[in-house]
């Protein structure tokens, strides 16, 4: 049977953690639609769920 390529599975990591990233990016980029979103739905401290949305998308993109 053949070995697999050294760097493929880093290629998958990357490819995974990429969307978690870009999500990430884009949460802090519009900080104020993101609160507001989180607010519409009735959450409670909308503000403390940005920052655990935020610091979800980055333990996601860098454990895959």
């Amino acid at each position: 049977m053949a070995r697999p390529v050294g760097y493929l599975p880093l290629l998958g990591r990357v490819l995974i953690g990429v969307p978690f990233m870009l999500s990430g990016f884009s949460k802090l980029a519009a900080h104020d639609v993101t609160v507001a979103s989180i607010s519409s739905i009735g959450l409670p401290l909308p503000q403390l769920g940005w920052i655990i949305a935020l610091g979800w998308n980055w333990v996601a993109a860098r454990c895959c």
